[in-house]
């Protein structure tokens, strides 16, 4: 996740997306949905899922979604001021405090002078509650590439299709085995297949606000203003200059643009300006360490019994007496007289496994050979009451 995400992992809960009543205590099932920003696609793309029916563990908190802080800050606001105007003046002076990129710790010390003669609880509120957590929700924090994303909307959005579309809660909730198979069958498929649409061009890759004005700027630029102004764009078969890396890809996929060597990329860790232009002119994606999908075969299950019990070339399966007095599970060579009917969809040559041994094809042998027909041949002509 870390790898494929530039470190920037979204994760929220959802409750009702199952059925409870395998709980107990009136306990609820809680869907923690752990999300990225795909590279390729550009919209959110979930990579893990949990479920927990306990809620006795704070989730660690590193940013805070400022939908979220926005939203406790202007309740609070309201509680405290008892006034809608004051309480929307005291919200824009908090925000400009959270987009302060300079000095956050000052812009609070002037919030509590402007405010501690109207009321002293509110400023008492933002002391305890929020200057303390500055670090987790002020701009100027946030040190690490972040892509823009201040908020929790991608997962929001995300669990409102899952419960809507997926699984439908309005109607029924399923069983979370029922949900899980969900998830593993359809939701999966479906991100693994606009993936593949839009590395392969045919579907177009999707960018945020943020990303937006970048590209806006990129779009601003022509070869024509690039020769005017001096800019020249040199390729080589590894990378691009402006060292700005790309990868090429297979025929059927678009080469994809991975990172800039400028400051607003090493600060955001968002696709810049030189990203769009060059994915533009060239007919590439802009990615940021691309998450590949690569289907890996899952190992066979380990055997639980000595596969010396069951036929070696798969073409029959006996079963096995049940363990008792005067009864013991047969071995490697032994055979039961019991057998279930012979796999004919296809031909032998094409089975693995050692050829059979004459204890194994047994029961492709004749009822009666010729000597055991001349036997009874014999015995029904010496007494005709068997006849």
């Amino acid at each position: 996740m870390l790898k494929h995400s530039q470190g920037m992992i979204m994760v929220d809960s959802t409750h009702n997306s199952s059925d409870n009543t395998s709980l107990s205590d009136g306990r609820k099932f809680s869907l923690y949905t752990f999300m990225i920003r795909d590279p390729v696609v550009g919209k959110g793309l979930p990579v893990c899922w949990a479920f927990t029916a306990s809620a006795a563990t704070q989730a660690p908190s590193l940013y805070w979604c400022i939908f979220h802080v926005l939203k406790a800050f202007k309740n609070k606001a309201q509680f405290h001021l008892n006034d809608k105007v004051e309480a929307e003046e005291a919200v824009a002076d908090f925000c400009k405090i959270m987009y302060d990129e300079r000095d956050p710790e000052g812009g609070l010390q002037v919030l509590y002078g402007k405010w501690l003669t109207v009321s002293i609880s509110f400023v008492e509120y933002v002391q305890t509650q929020w200057a303390p957590n500055i670090v987790h929700w002020a701009m100027a924090y946030c040190s690490k590439p972040h892509q823009g994303i201040h908020t929790n909307n991608y997962v929001e959005a995300w669990h409102k299709i899952l419960k809507t579309y997926y699984l439908n809660v309005q109607d029924s909730r399923h069983r979370i085995d029922k949900v899980i198979q969900i998830l593993a069958d359809r939701v999966q498929t479906a991100y693994l297949i606009t993936h593949i649409q839009v590395a392969e061009g045919i579907k177009r890759q999707r960018t945020n606000k943020f990303q937006d004005m970048a590209k806006a700027k990129a779009d601003e630029y022509t070869p024509a203003i690039m020769q005017l102004l001096g800019i020249k764009v040199r390729q080589t078969p590894t990378h691009a200059s402006y060292m700005v890396q790309y990868i090429l890809r297979d025929e059927d996929e678009l080469g994809q643009i991975q990172s800039c060597t400028c400051e607003y990329f090493v600060q955001y860790g968002s696709t810049c300006k030189h990203m769009f232009y060059l994915a533009k002119h060239y007919k590439l994606l802009v990615v940021k360490n691309a998450t590949e999908f690569v289907e890996q075969a899952s190992p066979p299950p380990q055997p639980r019994m000595n596969l010396n019990d069951w036929a070696p070339d798969g073409s029959f399966r006996r079963e096995l007496p049940p363990n008792g007095p005067g009864n013991t599970a047969p071995t490697g060579g032994q055979t039961t007289k019991q057998s279930k009917k012979r796999r004919i969809n296809e031909p032998q040559s094409s089975r693995d496994g050692p050829e059979p041994s004459a204890e194994d094809t047994e029961v492709d042998k004749p009822l009666m050979n010729n000597e055991d027909f001349a036997l009874f041949f014999n015995h029904w002509q010496r007494n005709p009451s068997a006849r």
